[in-house]
């Protein structure tokens, strides 16, 4: 069986490659670790570090060169919350989806309704006994328990006229179903003889920080849930407005940023957005004969929209319609929006 590399065992053998190379009165494990803590650029300081070992053959260059990188990777640093790149490396194969914290802190996201509610989610499926139905969705009783727990909550009955309407499953309470696709597709939980019950990687999530959390929870939306299912088109063979959007995200993020910084003051009218998405996309030249109009332009809006407000990246001005509820004029990027759309646009730019 192949043996654990440790620091302990690293940072010996970097002391002991010093010593061969004659420069360990100049050079400490201690100095190098301080580099690398303090650096932002790791290539350059491996180069500056191997200019002064001047390795005289390509198998000792490549020698020294493997020891830095194993320790590098070992190493905790201040940026990664004292953790090491090898442990954020893990923690991401845990859960699916990069641990990243955007650039934010933990007090700029601990007003954000999801990861308050993501958490009573998970704890309440850690305490409770979940029950799931034929099609696995949550059972009517832990749905309502936990409705009634949440920042966002929706009404359990509605009255019009003389009639009763109630809450009937897990697909008519979309916030919920949002929070349960999520907490599946990172593997904190899992369908297990008709019950959802937590999985051993729940508890390295909850050891996570705040802002950690918001940041997985973020790239689990992203890159990880389907948004298909989440905001499910209609009724077309073609693929769907949503798959679109989401396979290219991190386009749409930077085109979002070109806009943001044309326009005064920040604020973008929400029909411009739309109109210049779906134009982007060549989403206005898709034929779907069996959707009425309008619906392409209010598909992009929602998908928008939704994001924007379970992250709590924009300020939102409204009006009322017609029929007396809020609707969505204009947005303009907080803090936050900026922050994590100028991540994914550098995914975008990098790829090309």
């Amino acid at each position: 069986m192949k043996q654990e590399i440790d620091l302990d065992s690293v940072r010996k053998r970097v002391g002991a490659a010093l010593k061969y190379f004659g420069v360990d009165d100049q050079l400490s494990v201690e100095m190098i670790e301080s580099w690398f803590k303090t650096t932002k650029n790791p290539i350059e300081c491996f180069r500056n570090i191997m200019e002064k070992l001047k390795p005289s053959t390509m198998k000792e260059a490549s020698s020294a060169l493997i020891l830095l990188q194993q320790l590098w990777n070992l190493t905790p640093l201040p940026e990664l919350r004292n953790r090491s790149p090898k442990e954020i490396y893990m923690l991401g194969k845990e859960f699916g989806v990069p641990v990243n914290d955007f650039g934010l802190r933990d007090i700029d996201v601990l007003d954000v309704n999801l990861v308050k509610d993501f958490n009573i989610f998970i704890d309440y499926v850690e305490k409770y006994d979940v029950k799931l139905t034929e099609i696995g969705n949550i059972c009517l009783r832990d749905l309502k328990n936990i409705n009634s727990m949440l920042s966002v909550k929706v009404e359990w009955e509605r009255f019009l006229g003389n009639r009763v309407y109630r809450v009937r499953s897990e697909n008519e309470l979309p916030y919920i179903l949002t929070l349960d696709t999520i907490a599946r597709s990172i593997n904190l939980v899992k369908e297990q003889k008709r019950r959802l019950i937590p999985t051993l990687t729940m508890k390295k999530f909850n050891e996570l920080s705040f802002v950690e959390k918001y940041g997985v929870l973020l790239e689990a939306y992203v890159n990880s849930v389907n948004w298909e299912f989440l905001h499910p088109t209609y009724g077309s063979n073609e693929t769907s407005v949503a798959e679109i959007m989401q396979d290219n995200f991190d386009a749409v993020a930077l085109l979002l940023l070109r806009m943001h910084k044309k326009v005064a003051r920040g604020w973008l009218k929400v029909d411009a957005i739309v109109a210049q998405v779906a134009d982007f996309l060549g989403l206005g030249t898709t034929d779907k004969a069996d959707v009425v109009s309008g619906v392409l332009g209010w598909e992009v809006k929602k998908l928008i929209m939704d994001l924007f407000t379970l992250f709590d990246l924009v300020e939102i001005e409204q009006h009322k319609d017609e029929w007396g509820l809020e609707q969505p004029i204009a947005i303009r990027l907080n803090r936050k929006g900026a922050r994590v759309l100028t991540v994914f646009a550098r995914r975008a730019v990098n790829s090309i």
